[in-house]
């Protein structure tokens, strides 16, 4: 018998057993934390800053929603094929309403669609990879969404970033959720 590898399938299997493993608790298991610098922006907006700068830099919203659970509230604006979705709590400081939550879909061609460290919207797995290594689980799209796969990078912070991929492998949604510990 002949056993024979295929170049590629180290990736598919080692993101195979990714995505069947379960998350205990609230966080990550320990290994499956991305070793890079965490992520702290998306669109220009930082997590765990106060939603007043949001508004500095994307004006008055389309929508507000308020969410009583944490007397937070989720936020949209419509920017033409742009679309950007925060969600805040006052769960770190009951004074100050801090974005928890961002999360854009739109066009590749959008300047402002990308990640602190440049993921942008259109991009692919290996730039994903290239800027956050290779330690990240995959899942299937929850209801509702185009996308296909969602890629799902755990920081050191307990943060997280998820990018959501259309069956042509390019990103179509990217969502950046803070630690509220």
């Amino acid at each position: 018998m002949r056993i024979t590898r295929r170049a590629g399938s180290s990736l598919l299997g080692i993101t195979l057993i990714l995505a069947a493993l379960p998350l205990f608790a609230d966080h990550p298991i320990a290994w499956l934390i991305s070793a890079r610098k965490p992520e702290t922006r998306l669109a220009g907006i930082a997590i765990g800053k106060p939603i007043t700068r949001v508004f500095a830099l994307y004006g008055r919203p389309a929508s507000v929603r308020p969410d009583p659970s944490n007397d937070g509230a989720a936020y949209r604006w419509n920017k033409g094929d742009f679309q950007i979705a925060v969600e805040t709590t006052r769960e770190i400081d009951p004074k100050i309403e801090t974005v928890a939550r961002v999360r854009i879909t739109g066009d590749r061609s959008i300047p402002a669609g990308k990640t602190g460290a440049g993921v942008r919207l259109g991009d692919g797995l290996d730039q994903l990879v290239a800027k956050y290594g290779h330690r990240y689980r995959t899942s299937e799209p929850i209801g509702g969404s185009k996308s296909v796969l969602n890629v799902i990078f755990y920081f050191s912070d307990e943060s997280e970033l998820v990018a959501e991929f259309s069956d042509d492998g390019e990103i179509t949604a990217l969502q950046l959720t803070a630690s509220l510990e």
